[in-house]
Protein backbone atom coordinates (compact mmCIF):
# COMPACT_ATOMS: atom_id res chain seq x y z
CA UNK A 1 0.00 0.00 0.00
CA UNK A 2 1.43 3.30 -0.96
CA UNK A 3 -0.07 6.55 0.30
CA UNK A 4 0.78 10.34 -0.71
CA UNK A 5 -0.20 14.17 0.42
CA UNK A 6 -0.33 16.65 -2.33
CA UNK A 7 1.13 20.38 -2.32
CA UNK A 8 -1.80 21.47 -0.33
CA UNK A 9 -1.25 18.92 2.22
CA UNK A 10 1.15 21.58 3.95
CA UNK A 11 -1.26 24.28 4.03
CA UNK A 12 -4.01 21.94 5.55
CA UNK A 13 -1.30 20.56 8.29
CA UNK A 14 0.08 24.05 8.92
CA UNK A 15 -0.96 26.34 12.00
CA UNK A 16 -0.65 29.91 11.85
CA UNK A 17 1.81 31.53 13.87
CA UNK A 18 1.21 35.67 12.78
CA UNK A 19 -2.28 36.82 14.71
CA UNK A 20 -1.85 39.98 13.15
CA UNK A 21 -5.16 42.03 12.43
CA UNK A 22 -6.39 41.03 8.30
CA UNK A 23 -9.23 43.99 7.99
CA UNK A 24 -8.36 45.43 4.39
CA UNK A 25 -6.15 42.34 3.19
CA UNK A 26 -7.21 41.35 -0.39
CA UNK A 27 -6.99 37.63 -0.99
CA UNK A 28 -3.68 38.49 -2.57
CA UNK A 29 -1.96 39.84 -0.13
CA UNK A 30 -3.60 37.69 2.84
CA UNK A 31 -2.06 34.28 0.51
CA UNK A 32 1.26 36.34 -0.51
CA UNK A 33 1.51 36.56 3.73
CA UNK A 34 0.74 33.03 4.88
CA UNK A 35 1.75 30.79 2.07
CA UNK A 36 5.06 32.77 2.25
CA UNK A 37 5.79 30.88 5.26
CA UNK A 38 5.76 27.57 4.36
CA UNK A 39 6.29 27.43 0.70
CA UNK A 40 8.85 28.69 -1.61
CA UNK A 41 6.88 31.23 -3.70
CA UNK A 42 8.63 31.29 -6.77
CA UNK A 43 7.76 27.33 -7.52
CA UNK A 44 4.12 27.90 -6.17
CA UNK A 45 1.87 28.50 -8.97
CA UNK A 46 -1.63 30.05 -8.11
CA UNK A 47 -4.66 30.31 -10.32
CA UNK A 48 -6.85 33.40 -9.47
CA UNK A 49 -10.24 33.55 -10.97
CA UNK A 50 -10.75 35.80 -13.42
CA UNK A 51 -14.73 36.05 -14.25
CA UNK A 52 -17.91 34.09 -12.92
CA UNK A 53 -17.90 31.37 -15.85
CA UNK A 54 -13.95 29.93 -15.03
CA UNK A 55 -12.19 31.99 -17.15
CA UNK A 56 -8.85 31.87 -15.35
CA UNK A 57 -5.64 34.11 -15.11
CA UNK A 58 -2.71 32.05 -14.58
CA UNK A 59 0.47 33.40 -12.53
CA UNK A 60 3.70 31.81 -11.75
CA UNK A 61 4.13 33.12 -8.53
CA UNK A 62 1.45 33.98 -5.67
CA UNK A 63 2.39 37.47 -5.79
CA UNK A 64 1.29 38.35 -9.64
CA UNK A 65 -2.58 38.30 -10.46
CA UNK A 66 -5.67 39.12 -8.40
CA UNK A 67 -9.31 38.58 -8.16
CA UNK A 68 -10.18 41.61 -10.31
CA UNK A 69 -14.24 40.83 -9.76
CA UNK A 70 -14.61 39.63 -6.47
CA UNK A 71 -11.50 40.63 -4.38
CA UNK A 72 -11.93 43.10 -2.43
CA UNK A 73 -10.57 44.12 0.96
CA UNK A 74 -11.95 42.05 4.19
CA UNK A 75 -12.87 43.21 7.13
CA UNK A 76 -12.63 39.93 9.24
CA UNK A 77 -10.59 40.85 12.19
CA UNK A 78 -7.64 38.78 12.48
CA UNK A 79 -6.39 35.35 13.02
CA UNK A 80 -7.37 33.43 15.90
CA UNK A 81 -4.81 31.05 17.49
CA UNK A 82 -5.67 27.39 16.38
CA UNK A 83 -6.13 28.01 13.01
CA UNK A 84 -4.65 26.58 9.85
CA UNK A 85 -3.38 28.52 7.00
CA UNK A 86 -5.71 26.36 4.90
CA UNK A 87 -8.53 27.28 7.30
CA UNK A 88 -8.09 30.86 6.48
CA UNK A 89 -7.60 31.03 2.98
CA UNK A 90 -10.46 28.71 2.84
CA UNK A 91 -12.80 31.07 5.06
CA UNK A 92 -12.29 34.25 2.83
CA UNK A 93 -12.81 32.23 -0.52
CA UNK A 94 -16.12 31.17 0.92
CA UNK A 95 -17.37 34.26 1.93
CA UNK A 96 -16.65 35.40 -1.51
CA UNK A 97 -18.40 32.19 -3.17
CA UNK A 98 -15.07 30.72 -4.38
CA UNK A 99 -13.39 27.90 -3.24
CA UNK A 100 -9.64 27.08 -2.51
CA UNK A 101 -8.10 24.10 -3.68
CA UNK A 102 -5.17 22.20 -5.57
CA UNK A 103 -5.17 20.42 -9.04
CA UNK A 104 -3.48 17.26 -9.40
CA UNK A 105 -0.41 19.02 -10.81
CA UNK A 106 -0.02 21.17 -7.51
CA UNK A 107 -1.56 24.41 -9.20
CA UNK A 108 -3.19 25.97 -6.41
CA UNK A 109 -6.41 27.70 -6.90
CA UNK A 110 -8.62 30.36 -5.97
CA UNK A 111 -12.32 29.98 -7.70
CA UNK A 112 -14.87 28.65 -8.62
CA UNK A 113 -15.84 25.08 -10.67
CA UNK A 114 -16.09 24.60 -14.35
CA UNK A 115 -19.59 25.20 -15.32
CA UNK A 116 -19.25 24.75 -19.27
CA UNK A 117 -17.25 23.90 -22.16
CA UNK A 118 -16.93 20.61 -23.89
CA UNK A 119 -16.93 17.56 -22.31
CA UNK A 120 -13.38 15.81 -21.83
CA UNK A 121 -14.42 12.46 -20.58
CA UNK A 122 -16.91 9.86 -21.25
CA UNK A 123 -18.84 7.78 -19.03
CA UNK A 124 -21.36 4.77 -20.76
CA UNK A 125 -23.20 2.48 -19.52
CA UNK A 126 -25.91 0.92 -21.30
CA UNK A 127 -28.28 -2.12 -20.74
CA UNK A 128 -27.19 -4.25 -23.88
CA UNK A 129 -23.60 -3.08 -23.16
CA UNK A 130 -22.59 -1.67 -26.38
CA UNK A 131 -19.82 0.84 -25.63
CA UNK A 132 -19.59 0.69 -21.43
CA UNK A 133 -16.65 1.56 -20.03
CA UNK A 134 -17.67 1.67 -16.86
CA UNK A 135 -17.47 -0.89 -14.14
CA UNK A 136 -19.72 0.18 -11.71
CA UNK A 137 -22.01 3.05 -10.63
CA UNK A 138 -24.04 4.55 -7.72
CA UNK A 139 -26.18 7.53 -7.80
CA UNK A 140 -27.17 9.20 -4.24
CA UNK A 141 -30.29 11.81 -4.45
CA UNK A 142 -30.66 13.05 -1.12
CA UNK A 143 -33.18 15.99 -0.30
CA UNK A 144 -32.54 15.73 2.87
CA UNK A 145 -29.23 17.72 2.63
CA UNK A 146 -30.62 21.17 0.75
CA UNK A 147 -33.33 23.95 1.43
CA UNK A 148 -35.16 26.18 -0.55
CA UNK A 149 -33.35 29.06 0.98
CA UNK A 150 -30.08 30.23 2.25
CA UNK A 151 -30.11 33.16 4.52
CA UNK A 152 -26.78 34.90 5.74
CA UNK A 153 -26.77 37.21 8.73
CA UNK A 154 -24.07 39.19 10.44
CA UNK A 155 -22.26 41.98 11.34
CA UNK A 156 -19.16 44.15 9.87
CA UNK A 157 -16.47 44.24 11.90
CA UNK A 158 -14.51 47.05 12.70
CA UNK A 159 -17.34 49.42 12.58
CA UNK A 160 -18.25 52.54 14.32
CA UNK A 161 -21.07 52.23 17.21
CA UNK A 162 -22.63 55.06 15.56
CA UNK A 163 -22.93 54.05 12.34
CA UNK A 164 -26.39 53.25 10.51
CA UNK A 165 -27.81 49.65 11.64
CA UNK A 166 -28.13 48.63 7.87
CA UNK A 167 -24.62 49.88 7.28
CA UNK A 168 -23.36 47.50 10.31
CA UNK A 169 -26.07 44.33 10.24
CA UNK A 170 -26.01 42.38 7.19
CA UNK A 171 -28.48 39.79 5.63
CA UNK A 172 -28.62 38.36 2.43
CA UNK A 173 -31.21 35.05 1.12
CA UNK A 174 -30.60 33.14 -1.85
CA UNK A 175 -33.42 30.58 -2.88
CA UNK A 176 -33.31 27.24 -4.23
CA UNK A 177 -35.64 27.11 -7.29
CA UNK A 178 -35.77 23.57 -8.09
CA UNK A 179 -35.95 22.65 -4.42
CA UNK A 180 -39.97 21.61 -3.90
CA UNK A 181 -40.89 22.59 -0.57
CA UNK A 182 -40.57 25.34 2.02
CA UNK A 183 -37.65 24.70 4.16
CA UNK A 184 -35.21 27.61 4.83
CA UNK A 185 -31.48 27.45 6.37
CA UNK A 186 -29.83 30.30 8.70
CA UNK A 187 -26.43 30.73 9.14
CA UNK A 188 -23.86 33.22 10.69
CA UNK A 189 -20.72 35.17 9.21
CA UNK A 190 -19.37 38.17 10.89
CA UNK A 191 -17.79 39.59 7.79
CA UNK A 192 -18.25 42.74 5.09
CA UNK A 193 -20.98 43.77 3.54
CA UNK A 194 -19.96 41.88 0.10
CA UNK A 195 -19.68 38.69 1.52
CA UNK A 196 -23.40 37.31 3.20
CA UNK A 197 -24.78 37.02 -0.73
CA UNK A 198 -22.15 35.18 -2.03
CA UNK A 199 -21.45 33.04 1.29
CA UNK A 200 -25.44 32.16 1.15
CA UNK A 201 -24.70 31.14 -2.69
CA UNK A 202 -21.78 29.01 -1.90
CA UNK A 203 -23.69 26.92 0.42
CA UNK A 204 -26.97 26.76 -1.60
CA UNK A 205 -24.50 25.30 -4.14
CA UNK A 206 -22.83 22.86 -2.14
CA UNK A 207 -25.90 21.72 -0.69
CA UNK A 208 -26.89 21.06 -4.22
CA UNK A 209 -24.01 19.49 -4.92
CA UNK A 210 -24.08 17.10 -1.91
CA UNK A 211 -27.52 15.92 -2.45
CA UNK A 212 -26.91 15.06 -5.61
CA UNK A 213 -23.56 12.78 -6.02
CA UNK A 214 -22.58 10.04 -8.76
CA UNK A 215 -20.10 7.77 -7.85
CA UNK A 216 -18.15 5.48 -10.91
CA UNK A 217 -15.34 2.93 -11.09
CA UNK A 218 -13.78 2.91 -14.37
CA UNK A 219 -10.74 0.17 -15.96
CA UNK A 220 -7.38 1.80 -16.03
CA UNK A 221 -6.83 5.47 -14.86
CA UNK A 222 -6.95 7.14 -18.05
CA UNK A 223 -9.73 7.52 -21.17
CA UNK A 224 -7.85 8.23 -24.37
CA UNK A 225 -4.29 8.64 -23.54
CA UNK A 226 -5.60 11.57 -21.13
CA UNK A 227 -5.50 10.85 -17.10
CA UNK A 228 -8.65 11.18 -15.26
CA UNK A 229 -9.03 14.55 -13.37
CA UNK A 230 -10.85 16.51 -11.41
CA UNK A 231 -12.35 20.17 -12.51
CA UNK A 232 -13.37 18.45 -15.96
CA UNK A 233 -16.92 17.94 -17.49
CA UNK A 234 -17.92 14.16 -18.60
CA UNK A 235 -20.64 13.30 -20.72
CA UNK A 236 -22.34 10.81 -18.58
CA UNK A 237 -24.71 7.89 -20.67
CA UNK A 238 -26.02 5.89 -17.60
CA UNK A 239 -28.94 3.72 -18.86
CA UNK A 240 -29.18 1.48 -15.26
CA UNK A 241 -29.07 4.86 -13.07
CA UNK A 242 -31.10 7.04 -16.07
CA UNK A 243 -28.61 9.72 -16.16
CA UNK A 244 -27.93 11.40 -19.48
CA UNK A 245 -26.32 14.58 -19.58
CA UNK A 246 -22.56 16.86 -19.08
CA UNK A 247 -21.44 16.49 -15.06
CA UNK A 248 -18.45 17.76 -13.43
CA UNK A 249 -15.33 15.66 -12.31
CA UNK A 250 -14.54 16.82 -8.69
CA UNK A 251 -12.68 13.58 -7.38
CA UNK A 252 -10.97 10.64 -8.46
CA UNK A 253 -8.89 8.02 -6.77
CA UNK A 254 -6.54 5.44 -8.93
CA UNK A 255 -6.58 2.28 -7.58
CA UNK A 256 -4.02 -0.97 -8.30
CA UNK A 257 -4.68 -4.30 -7.28
CA UNK A 258 -3.59 -7.81 -8.29
CA UNK A 259 -6.98 -8.75 -8.57
CA UNK A 260 -8.64 -5.72 -10.49
CA UNK A 261 -5.57 -4.08 -11.86
CA UNK A 262 -5.50 -0.33 -12.43
CA UNK A 263 -8.88 1.44 -11.71
CA UNK A 264 -10.05 4.77 -11.10
CA UNK A 265 -12.85 5.58 -9.21
CA UNK A 266 -14.74 9.24 -9.87
CA UNK A 267 -17.09 11.63 -8.32
CA UNK A 268 -19.26 13.49 -10.14
CA UNK A 269 -22.14 16.34 -9.16
CA UNK A 270 -23.26 18.95 -11.41
CA UNK A 271 -21.31 21.67 -13.67
CA UNK A 272 -20.64 24.77 -11.17
CA UNK A 273 -21.41 23.82 -8.31
CA UNK A 274 -18.86 24.22 -5.25
CA UNK A 275 -17.85 20.79 -3.52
Amino acid sequence: SVEGRDLLGVAVDSYCEKFDTVSGKTIKQLAEMLLADIYELDRVTVVYQQNIVGKMKKSKNVGSGFLSLLDTPQKISKIEPGMTVFEVLKTYAASRGMMFYSLPDGTFVFGRPLAKGEPAFTLTLRKDGIGNNVVESEKIDDISKRYSKVTVVGQQQGQNALGLPTQINTKETVPDDEFPFYKPYVTKNNNDSMSPKQHARMIMERQRREGLQMNYTVARHSQDGRNWTINALCRVNDEVQGINGVYLIYGRTFELSKDAGPTTKLKLGPPGLVA
